[in-house]
């Protein structure tokens, strides 16, 4: 998942991006530059807030079972 693709394409700073999810804008800027695994919390409140909707209703549906 690239990050700061997924960031530029919605349009929102890092700030704006990072802030929906609970994350701060640093440490959103370490995940974009640094290309590491993430957490899977982390990924899945990604897929939720920014994911396409049908990858969103999936992982909302994983999370219920």
């Amino acid at each position: 998942m690239n990050l700061r693709k997924l960031r530029e394409k919605t349009g929102l700073n890092q700030n704006e991006f990072w802030s929906r999810i609970g994350v701060s804008q640093s440490s959103g800027s370490r995940l974009e530059n640094e290309n590491r695994d993430l957490s899977e919390p982390l990924r899945r409140l990604i897929i939720i807030a920014y994911g396409e909707p049908k990858e969103s209703r999936q992982v909302i549906e994983q999370i219920r079972q």
